[in-house]
């Protein structure tokens, strides 16, 4: 359980530093959209004047001066989810200390399991989640667990390590979800 708390923090605090570099640069683009401004009226005033007018870089989006993530973080919190991967590994460290006396004691190969972490993100109602292949990769087991402490297995639908992205699918419906960009 310690282990899963530390892990949902974590993702948890990644999910904070992404909100927080949203609300950094929502700031920086409000004190650019009122830089530009302010040059736009430099510009009308040069106009006046008869001048050539500096040129002005105009801005697609407007943003609110004072953005609130609030119901961003409501809307997403039980759309991140942790994962937990178990990665078995057969080794046979034994095979070349005892040479041809291995068979003498009994099995020389042991099986390790290893235990790896992460999140994801749920990206359809029908249970597609989006991960680091890093988390994935290799993992004999993943199991996906949700804010309210369900837990489901999930398989693995395909992944690129290229970019370190995987798609899992867990059996669901009706999950909530996070919608996203081109």
């Amino acid at each position: 359980m310690k282990t899963f708390m530390k892990s949902f923090a974590g993702a948890a605090a990644g999910t904070l530093l992404i909100v927080a570099s949203l609300a950094v640069y929502f700031h920086y683009d409000a004190q650019e959209s009122e830089e530009s401004t302010v040059r736009q009226d430099i510009a009308a005033q040069q106009i006046q004047q008869n001048v050539q007018p500096i040129p002005v870089h105009q801005t697609a989006l407007a943003f609110p001066q004072q953005t609130d993530f609030t119901e961003a973080a409501e809307k997403t919190i039980n759309a991140v989810v942790h994962i937990k991967t178990e990665i078995s590994v057969r080794t046979g460290s034994y095979d070349s200390f005892f040479g041809p006396f291995k068979d003498y004691f009994g099995n020389p190969y042991r099986n390790n399991t290893y235990i790896a972490f992460g999140s994801g993100v749920i990206i359809s109602p029908d249970g597609y989640i989006v991960t680091n292949n890093h988390v994935v990769e290799g993992a004999d087991r993943i199991t996906v667990t949700f804010n309210n402490k369900k837990e489901l297995e999930a398989t693995l639908i395909g992944a690129d390590p290229t970019t370190d992205l995987a798609l899992i699918k867990i059996d669901a419906n009706d999950l909530v979800y996070l919608t996203y960009g081109d």
